[in-house]
């Protein structure tokens, strides 16, 4: 893909002001993307995002994209979605090269493997991707 993909990734930990404010950044920074992990939703879409193309992995998802530059097309990739891993292939305009973009949400009380396990498909076919993740990465080592 030529050209600069502005992507902002953000848990806002189910809290709305969070939602508002992450909002206002993306309006700030003329942000194409928005990877958010424990979003707040409001009639099955992310608060404060409600009139934006969102994609999520199913019903109380834990990981979304909302996609706010119209210019973008997206293909949601269905198949390797979840509830905690959300992944899209966007391009631009008639531009032949695409990226895959994945939000995540490694929630803290689950195995980190069966979280890696659901990226590892996703490296395998998709070759460029973009990663953002909420990993809860509490680990001394």
């Amino acid at each position: 893909m030529t050209g600069i993909i502005k992507i902002v990734q953000h848990n806002v930990n189910k809290q709305k002001i969070a939602s508002l404010q992450l909002r206002h950044h993306c309006n700030e920074t003329k942000a194409d993307l928005v990877l958010i992990q424990e979003p707040v939703e409001s009639n099955g879409m992310e608060y404060a995002f409600e009139e934006c193309r969102q994609a999520a992995g199913g019903a109380n998802p834990g990981a979304i994209i909302v996609i706010l530059n119209p210019e973008l097309r997206v293909i949601e990739l269905t198949d390797l979605s979840s509830q905690y891993v959300v992944a899209i292939k966007i391009c631009r305009g008639g531009q032949a090269d695409d990226i895959t973009v994945v939000s995540a949400y490694f929630k803290y009380n689950m195995p980190t493997h069966s979280f890696i396990e659901k990226l590892r498909p996703i490296l395998d076919r998709e070759p460029r991707t973009v990663i953002g993740a909420d990993v809860n990465g509490h680990s001394r080592l």
